[in-house]
């Protein structure tokens, strides 16, 4: 815990003496006015970046400090800005080039690390979409005026399209999926978000 903390201390330092958690905000800032899906892309890719060869508690600590009030400045709840961040500061720890979590696991699988961290990435990419969700359905966090109803239905929606993402990504599913299903599954799961509210925000 104490390598965590001064790990986070050296890095925020670092961040403020450069004003890149300032600039990052900004830019965030620029954004929203377009586009809240843009903006939050924006504070992904900084959060995946941030997050970066860290374990998830200080890429988490770090991560919400830099990029927290930029989030929730975007309109989304503290619960929600939250869970946003913390989501990547997971997947930090599976995207390359420094994937924390494939290096450590491929020697146990006599892997090559790199490779492993290219692979984890891609079948764990349908996880990048959830935090998007947390964003723009709030209510599958039961907050903010939950409705059984709508939770249910956005529940099943996501857990839908996370399956269809994965299968394609994996091109498997029971058995091997040939490339025209893989093709139809991707089609369907980006039709799917496509005519939710993230494309109109």
């Amino acid at each position: 815990m104490l390598i965590a903390i001064a790990a986070i201390g050296i890095l925020v330092g670092s961040l403020d003496s450069t004003g890149l958690g300032l600039k990052l905000a900004g830019v965030i800032a620029e954004i929203r006015g377009e586009s809240l899906f843009s903006a939050l892309l924006v504070a992904m890719v900084g959060a995946l970046v941030l997050g970066m060869g860290m374990p998830t508690l200080p890429a988490y600590l770090i991560i919400i400090l830099v990029m927290g009030p930029a989030i929730q400045a975007l309109g989304v709840s503290m619960l929600t800005a939250h869970m946003f961040v913390f989501y990547y500061g997971v997947a930090s720890s599976l995207t390359p080039p420094v994937a924390i979590a494939a290096y450590a696991a491929a020697p146990s699988a006599g892997a090559n690390p790199l490779m492993t961290s290219f692979m984890s990435f891609r079948l764990g990419m349908a996880k990048f979409i959830i935090p998007f969700i947390f964003a723009f359905y709030p209510t599958i966090l039961i907050v903010e005026a939950f409705s059984l109803l709508p939770f249910l239905w956005i529940t099943a929606r996501t857990c839908f399209c996370i399956w269809l993402f994965s299968s394609a990504l994996s091109a498997f599913d029971l058995r091997k999926l040939s490339l025209p299903k893989v093709v139809l599954r991707f089609a369907t799961a980006f039709t799917m978000l496509a005519v939710s509210p993230m494309t109109r925000r």
